[in-house]
């Protein structure tokens, strides 16, 4: 097609260079590196999906459409573990120090999620409780509650006598629950960078991403959700399907990662990828179709969305703290909207609105900081680039 010719209609360069972004393929390799990239943008729509989805559950509502058969918060953290799963595993090829990359890791996840908890035991508790101040303090159950979530362990769930007459009952903070998952892959990660070399590391995470699929595959055909390990003096039952569908979309993102060099985005070939996820009969092909579209159309986003998008996030990136808080702040709200008898929508905008202050000030007098520290810590050049890893 002739200059000439494009240039005779009407914005006629600017339709040929978006059609050209449609088909014309680009190497994961080429833009991986570049500063601007749209993960900030979409960790804050992973975290608001979460928040909304949990809108309708905390109300006692069913949430009003799902999304490619699933709900919002399923694929808002599946998006997460997509997410990790690749910048983590170019954190570890970047920087292969057991040390560093322990200290990254870490001061990007505890900090905040201890703040987090805190707030919930020593300000939300004893203003929600329905037990005296002293008895609330007094409970086992209250530092059970601090110290298994702010440790990652979990099994603790309900603060002695909270959010016990909401209409979703007991239930603090329900989306904690998946960072322990995430912590133990980034053991993982840690765990394949020591044992095999940097070269290796491809055929580990396709490895891995193909056993988590197959045993997620086989249990489900056998209806087994849960398995139970026994030790001398206790047992642990953990929820082998979670494990296996995050670790799935996790090791989808690391081994494109992994891949980049051969891997090919195209926003064209992302579209055509949601169509299987549009006409999946049942969750079991829904499952299977999203592990292929999700990984690769959230790459597909993250390099080649506008450049509006791709700028997000540089005042702070709220994602974290978005996550963390929501779920208590909308069961704050929530008791008090049943209370006058509001509906969904005065209960959704109020939560979000305080939830997005909350997520502000945990980024910039906790996150930010902790993110400062690592830099220090660990005296890297890099630490401005690092803070999305």
């Amino acid at each position: 097609m002739s200059q000439s010719f494009r240039c005779a209609i009407p914005g006629g360069a600017w339709v040929f260079e978006a059609i050209g972004s449609l088909i014309w393929p680009v190497r994961i390799s080429r833009l991986a590196d570049h500063p601007e990239n749209a993960f900030d943008f979409l960790r804050f729509v992973a975290a608001f999906s979460v928040l909304y989805s949990h809108s309708f559950a905390l109300l006692g509502l069913p949430e009003p459409f799902l999304i490619f058969s699933f709900p919002a918060a399923n694929l808002g953290v599946y998006a997460f573990f997509v997410i990790s799963g690749f910048l983590v595993c170019q954190s570890w090829d970047r920087d292969p120090s057991l040390g560093r990359f322990a200290a990254r890791r870490g001061l990007r996840l505890l900090p905040g999620l201890f703040v987090a908890v805190c707030f919930t035991v020593f300000v939300i508790g004893p203003l929600m409780t329905t037990l005296p101040v002293a008895q609330y303090f007094g409970t086992a159950g209250t530092w059970a509650y601090l110290l298994s979530n702010a440790g990652l362990s979990g099994g603790q769930y309900v603060l002695p006598g909270v959010f016990e007459t909401n209409p979703y009952p007991g239930a603090v903070n329900g989306s904690l629950w998946t960072l322990r998952y995430e912590a133990i892959l980034y053991i993982a990660v840690a765990i394949i960078g020591v044992t095999t070399r940097r070269t290796y590391l491809r055929w580990a995470c396709l490895t891995l991403l193909t056993l988590f699929a197959l045993g997620w595959c086989v249990s489900k055909a056998l209806g087994v959700d849960t398995y139970t390990i026994g030790l001398p003096f206790t047992t642990i039952t953990f929820d082998w399907m979670a494990l296996a569908v995050f670790s799935t979309f996790f090791f989808a993102g690391s081994s494109l990662y992994a891949l980049r060099r051969s891997v090919q985005l195209s926003i064209l070939a992302a579209l055509l990828l949601a169509l299987p996820c549009m006409f999946a009969s049942n969750i079991f092909w829904a499952t299977l179709f999203m592990w292929v579209f999700l990984p690769y159309a959230t790459l597909v986003f993250a390099f080649r969305a506008p450049a509006i998008f791709r700028r997000f996030g540089k005042r702070g990136d709220c994602s974290y703290g978005i996550y963390v808080y929501a779920f208590p702040v909308q069961q704050v709200v929530t008791y008090y909207a049943v209370k006058i008898g509001a509906g969904w929508f005065p209960v959704f905008a109020v939560s979000s609105i305080a939830t997005v202050i909350l997520a502000g000030l945990s980024w910039h007098y906790v996150e930010r900081p902790a993110l400062g520290w690592k830099a220090r810590l660990i005296n890297r050049q890099n630490s401005s680039v690092d803070v999305l890893r």
